[in-house]
């Protein structure tokens, strides 16, 4: 498994043998979205106070 990080230290790729998995984070650096190996992307929404 390799993993690429963004300048703030974040996981933004994750490659295992011929799949990948992306990670994209909004400007308050939380995870908002996960695109999966197989097309799917998974998408978090956030309450006020971050949870």
């Amino acid at each position: 498994m390799v993993w690429q990080y963004d300048k703030c230290g974040r996981i933004t790729q994750e490659h295992q043998g011929f799949s990948s998995q992306y990670f994209d984070y909004d400007p308050a650096g939380r995870l908002f979205r996960t695109r999966m190996p197989d097309g799917n992307i998974l998408t978090y929404h956030y309450q006020g106070d971050s949870r």
